[in-house]
């Protein structure tokens, strides 16, 4: 999965993610799985995937299985049958169940995260943490006895009752730390328990994260991932999937002058660029706007990133601000890049 390992005390709520929460290169990346009971007898498994607010999926194994991911701008679900573009509550349901990327980020997922001396729990009223939730509502994560070990956490989300979660069986996970390999949620009077056999926190990049959950039948969605796949790229030092990325024959619009390029030459092009820098990060600065074409074979991304890394020979780091148009052309039933037009911010 990852090619990097990261090397971590056991304690919780001590990774910032902030500096990587949109990078399409190598971040940190929680990975869990979970058999769930019910108060109602129902039995299911949950497993979890979470790079950032903007990049995670939820996946429900149940006689139909269903996956609900956040990418970007878009929100996608699968069933058995069908696949479509889902919408903010969709959303709130796929971040809402990273329950230990939460432990590990609060302060990074939530905004304006403020402490609150008067949370009610359970029967109790407690101290904790309270922020906006991504896309709508409120979540505390409520103090336990210990610093390294939080109560639980309490969701207030729009046209929902409040989530009561409670966090037990703390253990050090796969990755040293330690965690709750057991949560019981309470919500509209029914009980969840989650029983973990997995929890895994490593590092992965916007391209494992699509190998993970293949691409639904989503135009939309593979232009996205087109894009974050070639930030990715360039963090690999991968010319060669740069070229197999790109279209036959490319059109690159950049400071004053426009070349149509090859697939070769885009490799070549690349392995020159990958000679003399690395890079170590790209993230993106706002979800990409991305349109497609009524034709169905034709679309474009607009995006702001960010690019960072080093000079080989030198040492010297450098951080880029760039905004481009990526235009994207389905050919044989696959999104490439066929062109794009950017510009750099000015050097202050």
């Amino acid at each position: 999965m990852s090619r990097n390992i990261i090397t971590a005390a056991i304690t919780v709520i001590a990774m910032p993610v902030s500096a990587f929460a949109n990078n399409a290169c190598l971040s940190p990346s929680v990975t869990t799985a979970a058999d769930v009971t019910t108060l109602y007898g129902a039995e299911y498994e949950v497993r979890t995937t979470y790079r950032s607010v903007n990049e995670t999926a939820a996946q429900f194994i149940r006689e139909t299985p269903t996956t609900i991911a956040a990418e970007g701008p878009l929100v996608w679900t699968r069933g058995e049958t069908d696949e479509s573009i889902a919408g903010d509550r969709e959303r709130r349901f796929a971040i809402g169940h990273q329950y230990h990327a939460m432990l590990l980020y609060f302060d990074d997922m939530m905004e304006n995260v403020e402490r609150d001396t008067k949370i009610p729990f359970g029967e109790e009223v407690r101290s904790g943490r309270t922020g906006l939730y991504p896309a709508g509502g409120e979540v505390s994560l409520i103090d336990g006895e210990a610093p390294d070990r939080p109560a639980g956490l309490i969701m207030k989300l729009p046209d929902e009752s409040p989530i009561t979660i409670k966090l037990a069986d703390w253990r050090a996970a796969s990755s040293g730390y330690r965690l709750p390999y057991r949560i019981v949620i309470n919500h509209e009077d029914n009980i969840f328990t989650y029983a973990y056999s997995m929890i895994d926190i490593d590092e992965m990049d916007a391209i494992d994260f699509q190998d993970r959950y293949g691409a639904p039948d989503l135009d939309d969605v593979h232009i996205h991932r087109l894009h974050r796949a070639l930030l990715a790229a360039h963090c690999r030092g991968d010319a060669a999937l740069m070229a197999q990325l790109s279209a036959p024959a490319a059109v690159i619009a950049n400071r004053g002058n426009v070349v149509e390029v090859s697939q070769d030459e885009t490799r070549g092009r690349f392995e020159t660029t990958f000679e003399r820098v690395e890079y170590s990060a790209y993230h993106d600065l706002a979800n990409p706007i991305i349109r497609v074409a009524g034709s169905g074979d034709l679309g474009w991304a607009i995006v702001n990133v960010r690019a960072e890394g080093q000079a080989k020979k030198s040492g010297e780091e450098f951080s880029q601000q760039w905004a481009w148009a990526m235009l994207a052309e389905k050919r044989d039933g696959v999104w490439v890049h066929a062109g794009n037009a950017s510009n750099a911010a000015a050097v202050e």
